[in-house]
């Protein structure tokens, strides 16, 4: 190489500015880094000659191929090309490279600016890990608990790595840390609950952190990076050195740590926490059994929180009383208190409220009414449409509208649905500190908010279904109903006519029709107003209509004028109801008039008679028995 590329190359590498850079490695491994062609390099570890027998600086001058070989290059860029979230390994041993020391372990995975490639020395662990790792993942896969499962975990990594403290915490809806199983010295095992109960072990939940981290020896000193151009984040890479895990061990006397995530669908279930007084080297192999039965764990924690979540939803839905959904009335209060009695027991809360369209309903420890519908009017402003959670009441906006004499607490709030916007708010309270709201309770409440707003809903719907049911019969009634009678309208008794006339027509049995009119009704009026020529109208209609059978019809067809449809009667039959009705209706005084009476006309249908013809001959069976001197029946004339 010449001596102005030397100093162009020397003056383009960069090292340790910082122990809390990102460029830092721990010293049991070496790292390369090479463009995402798999071509050039661009950074390397100081320490890479003590694994490859090369200088760094002679590396960077190098393609990956060149470096490590065509079939360890083959081995890796195809798997990572299909999916770039994999971490795919290979061995590399000193026949494949001849610089090579000894037999090493590589493993590569992607980062922003390329590929990660991490070199360990290969240290084959103990004979039975195959059968091991099959024994505590069998024991993993069948604990009934998620404090089992943990439980069997620890046991599990205190056997395989032989840390002297093990401690296992499950991660709330707020990412607070609970420990749930320990194993191992006290005065070790209280620092992971330090660590955990703050932001968990900062690395741990780095995004992009590796599931499975191991901090050898957190006295060690690190290995800078030889890189050219932008120092690069190794804050991936599995030997990356966690600068706040590493000051946080140093700080507490512990030399080794190891980090393992319980992480099932992109959720942070939980994490295992090992600490030891002396360094831990842990083999790659070893590293790799105990991701896996890492991920059994999470697998297992997750299947039995669906299944407590299943239980809950059962238990919280099976106690939705059916608000009178069989008959529309008024939501019992009696059934809401003793659903949210069960509701409140079920998600630990302490209190529930329930605002919905400015009024409130609540039990147990609550605040008070105006202070619900205060915050109901917050979260319309702030949070329309979705859940709401505060894990610390007194840390949130909401600590001037809910003031708690007895200390700090929780409240979680879903949304109530309905035809106005917005509708209401389903409230849980708890007044406990620490008590935080998981990720299932808010996904459960919102269910248990829809479900509640669907049963307002179809309460409302039916209650207006109803009133809408009893305004269309009194509509039609109206359609069909003459006001001052109240009896048929002559619409509606042309209808029934037509209707009568088809049956006659297809069974060939007798209709008839008896048309009546009011004689001298006109005096009537002209002598008492037209306010008793009504009344008059009503008390004849009266008469008439208590004289009939229940298959009769009775209309007024015009004026002063009534027919009479009666299915069934033959001539002879018709005849004789007409004479009765015309004989009671003279026998009867309608005060102030005194006697009225009627003219009468009987018509009874043919075959292929019309509703027209039939009133036709009617009407002049009637004028006949008006000329006839009034208050008697005449006969239809056949020949018309």
């Amino acid at each position: 190489m010449s001596d102005s590329l030397q100093k162009e190359l020397d003056a383009s590498v960069g090292t340790l500015r910082d122990i809390d850079d990102t460029g830092v490695i721990q010293p049991h491994g070496a790292v390369v880094l090479v463009e995402p062609n798999w071509r050039a390099i661009f950074a390397v570890s100081a320490n890479l000659a003590r694994f490859l027998g090369l200088p760094p600086a002679r590396a960077l001058e190098l393609t990956s191929r060149q470096l490590l070989g065509d079939a360890a290059i083959d081995a890796l860029a195809a798997p990572l090309a299909s999916r770039a979230d994999f971490r795919p390994a290979m061995t590399l041993s000193p026949a494949d490279r001849p610089g090579a020391q000894t037999r090493l372990h590589v493993a590569a995975h992607a980062i922003d600016r390329g590929i990660v490639l991490e070199l360990e020395p290969v240290t084959p662990p103990f004979d039975d890990l195959p059968r091991a790792g099959v024994h505590w993942s069998a024991r993993i896969a069948s604990a009934s608990t998620e404090r089992e499962v943990l439980t069997a975990l620890t046991q599990a990594l205190c056997s395989l790595t032989g840390f002297e403290s093990m401690a296992a915490f499950t991660l709330g809806g707020d990412g607070r840390a609970r420990r749930v199983a320990q194993i191992g010295a006290p005065d070790i095992a209280g620092v992971p609950a330090a660590c955990a109960a703050a932001d968990g072990p900062e690395y741990a939940h780095r995004a992009g952190a590796p599931p499975c981290y191991l901090l050898a020896d957190a006295s060690a000193d690190p290995v800078p990076l030889l890189y050219v151009g932008v120092a690069p984040d190794l804050s991936q890479a599995s030997l990356h050195l966690a600068p706040a895990l590493r000051q946080q061990c140093r700080s507490r006397h512990v030399r080794a740590a190891l980090t393992l995530r319980l992480d099932e669908a992109r959720q942070s279930l939980g994490l295992v926490v090992c600490q030891d007084r002396q360094p831990r080297h842990l083999a790659p192999a070893l590293r790799d059994v105990l991701l896996q039965l890492a991920q059994v764990a999470a697998q297992r924690c997750a299947l039995l929180r669906e299944r407590l979540s299943s239980r809950r939803r059962q238990d919280l839905l099976g106690a939705m009383p059916r608000f009178g959904l069989s008959r529309p009335c008024r939501l019992p209060i009696e059934a809401m208190l003793a659903a949210g009695t069960v509701w409140m027991r079920e998600f630990g809360a302490c209190g529930l409220g329930l605002v919905y369209q400015g009024k409130c309903l609540g039990l147990g420890r609550r605040p008070a009414d105006e202070q619900l519908q205060q915050v109901a009017r917050h979260l319309d402003q702030h949070a329309p449409g979705r859940g709401w959670v505060s894990h610390t009441l007194d840390r949130s906006e909401l600590d001037a509208l809910l003031p708690r004499p007895d200390g700090t607490g929780s409240l979680l709030a879903v949304p109530l649905y309905g035809l106005a916007a917005p509708s209401g708010w389903l409230m849980l309270l708890r007044h406990r500190s620490g008590q935080s709201w998981s990720q299932p309770d808010l996904a459960l409440a919102t269910e248990l908010g829809r479900l509640l707003s669907c049963h307002i809903s179809v309460w409302r719907a039916q209650r207006r279904c109803r009133r809408l049911g009893e305004r269309n019969a009194r509509l039609r009634h109206l359609a069909s109903t003459d006001p001052v009678t109240r009896v048929a309208n002559r619409h509606r008794i042309e209808q029934i006519l037509h209707e009568q006339l088809l049956v006659a027509e297809r069974s060939g049995s007798p209709c008839s029709l008896l048309l009546l009119d009011i004689d001298r009704f006109k005096r009537i009026n002209d002598g008492h107003g037209h306010e008793v020529g009504d009344r008059v109208l009503h008390r004849v209609a009266e008469q008439v209509q208590t004289r009939l059978r229940a298959s009769d019809h009775l209309g007024r067809w015009g004026g002063e004028e009534f027919v009479i449809v009666a299915p069934g009667c033959d001539q002879p039959q018709a005849l004789e109801l007409a004479e009765r009705l015309c004989a009671e209706l003279a026998a009867t005084s309608i005060a102030p008039v005194g006697r009225v009476t009627a003219s009468f006309g009987v018509a009874t249908w043919h075959s292929g008679d019309t509703p027209r013809r039939l009133v036709q001959r009617g009407d002049r069976a009637m004028y006949r028995a008006k000329q006839a001197g009034r208050a008697c029946v005449r006969l239809q004339d056949d020949d018309a």
